[in-house]
C-alpha cells in the first residue's frame, strides 16, 4: 500500500513480508520511485519478515542515492525486521547501511 501527496510517498509495508510477497512489495517501490523523490517506507507494522526485505530495501536505498531521491524509513528498524537485521550484520554503526537502518544521521 501506498499513500502519497503531490511531491512524496509512504509506502505502507504490512504485518508479514518476505520471500512469499517480495515481489508486490518491489513493485510498490518501483512505482514509488517513477512518480515521486521522496519516498518514506514505513516498515513499523512488520511482524514477520527475512533478509529478501533487507536485500530489497538496501537495493532501493543505493538506488535512491544513483537517482539523487531521498529515500527514509519512517522510524528505525525495530522489533522483527531489527532482529533480522542484526542476525544479517548489517547494523554496524559505522556503516551507511545501519545509519539508514537505525536513523544514525551522517
Amino acid at each position: 500500500m501506498s499513500d502519497q501527496n503531490e511531491t512524496a510517498a509512504i509506502v505502507r509495508l504490512g504485518a508479514s513480508v518476505g520471500l512469499h510477497s517480495i515481489a508486490q512489495t518491489h513493485r510498490t517501490l518501483c512505482e514509488a520511485f517513477a512518480k515521486y523523490d521522496d519516498i518514506a517506507v514505513d516498515a513499523t507494522g512488520i511482524i514477520e519478515t527475512d533478509l529478501s526485505l533487507v536485500q530489497l530495501i538496501e537495493s532501493a536505498r543505493l538506488t535512491a542515492v544513483e537517482q539523487r531521491k531521498r529515500f527514509a524509513l519512517t522510524a528505525p528498524a525495530a522489533g522483527p525486521l531489527h532482529e533480522t537485521l542484526r542476525r544479517g550484520g548489517f547494523l554496524n554503526p559505522d556503516t551507511p547501511s545501519a545509519r539508514f537502518w537505525l536513523h544514525l544521521g551522517d
